[in-house]
């Protein structure tokens, strides 16, 4: 496996190297925040999401929308530094020949996503040689980064999914910390061969979504319900059995079906 974590540090002090990541930046950071397209399915990204929002996002009955606070604090600093340190790994790999693809567009099994970096061999084949998905991950709790053993396991779905679409059985994540702490990066590498049968089933627990009838929530986690835009779930905080709510309820199922 690469040294993924000397390689970054090595190349953002590096005049050179960093003067290549910096030009990567400068093309690939026009697109960071690009509004996705329109959704009509499920996304490699969907990893871990609550079926019943996610029919609802299917069937267009809600918008996925983000308080201020989120979009200050989490999207855009994750996004960003995932990206800056993308940009310098990316710089490393390619000075020592590997060839890297940076943000590519894939598609495993009809559902499509986008990967943060992947890299291989120049000669590299499924049966020779060195590849793998590279996923940043941000986190503002600055316990992260010494508890491996609470990894995200919606993350490493969705990075294995990133795999399967490549044909390589390496990925690792890569989590960014706050900045007040010393070592500020934690890498964790993984086969695909050890999730292959969590990703199945991830995806058919996901597939409810896509069915005829609204499927009942099952979030992973109980932050997903705060502020979900499905109000009128009983697992939602803000619900409430009233006239008003079920009335709601049942215009969503009706025009979801139409």
């Amino acid at each position: 496996m690469i040294e993924i974590e000397s390689r970054i540090k090595h190349a953002a002090v590096d005049d050179t190297l960093r003067a290549a990541a910096s030009a990567l930046w400068k093309r690939h950071a026009l697109t960071l925040f690009d509004p996705h397209d329109e959704r009509n399915g499920l996304r490699v990204s969907d990893a871990g999401q609550c079926v019943r929002k996610l029919y609802n996002l299917v069937n267009g009955t809600i918008v996925d929308t983000f308080s201020p606070e989120v979009q200050l604090d989490n999207l855009d600093n994750g996004t960003m530094v995932g990206c800056w340190r993308a940009c310098l790994l990316a710089a490393s790999l390619e000075a020592d020949g590997f060839v890297v693809e940076m943000e590519p567009t894939v598609e495993h099994d009809g559902t499509p996503g986008h990967i943060d970096l992947y890299f291989h061999e120049p000669e590299w084949t499924k049966d020779l040689g060195e590849a793998a998905v590279i996923e940043f991950k941000s986190t503002n709790w600055t316990g992260a980064l010494d508890h491996p053993e609470k990894s995200k396991r919606y993350q490493i779905l969705q990075a294995a999914k990133y795999a399967a679409a490549k044909g390589c059985d390496d990925f690792a994540i890569v989590t960014v910390g706050p900045a007040a702490r010393g070592a500020k990066m934690r890498v964790d590498w993984f086969s695909l061969g050890d999730w292959q049968h969590a990703v199945i089933g991830e995806w058919l627990r996901l597939s409810a979504a896509l069915g005829p009838v609204e499927p009942d929530g099952d979030p992973d986690f109980a932050w997903r319900c705060k502020g979900c835009a499905v109000e009128w779930c009983d697992k939602n905080p803000e619900y409430a059995a009233t006239d008003e709510l079920l009335v709601k309820r049942l215009e969503a199922s009706v025009n979801a079906r139409i």
